[in-house]
């Protein structure tokens, strides 16, 4: 199901992601967020999809998005992490079948 708010469509000024390669087509990303709680972790997934979708619209066609999130020292499930993935590239291919996103989660 598709988030309730459209972050996607807010302006996000310039592109900014953390390193592209122009032979492969690679974005990558790190985000830090605190993953520690429900409104913590709706907000991530919020701004996460916005910033991919918008990253994806603005970069060249077939980018491959790598977004490591950055969470240690945190004490989160593996459970958590998993249902966010999961969450995440259903909005994802939701808005756009053709995105390819990839997610680490940097312990």
């Amino acid at each position: 199901s598709n988030l309730d708010n459209n972050t996607y469509e807010l302006d996000w000024g310039g592109i900014s992601v953390d390193s592209y390669n122009n032979k492969s087509k690679m974005a990558t990303t790190v985000l830090n967020f605190n993953f520690e709680s429900q409104s913590n972790l709706e907000n991530a997934l919020c701004y996460s999809s916005g910033y991919i979708y918008w990253a994806y619209r603005n970069l060249p066609s077939n980018t491959t998005f790598t977004i490591i999130y950055d969470i240690r020292g945190l004490s989160v499930g593996a459970n958590v992490l998993k249902e966010f993935e999961h969450k995440l590239k259903s909005d994802l291919r939701s808005k756009e079948k053709a995105l390819n996103v990839n997610i680490v989660f940097n312990k």
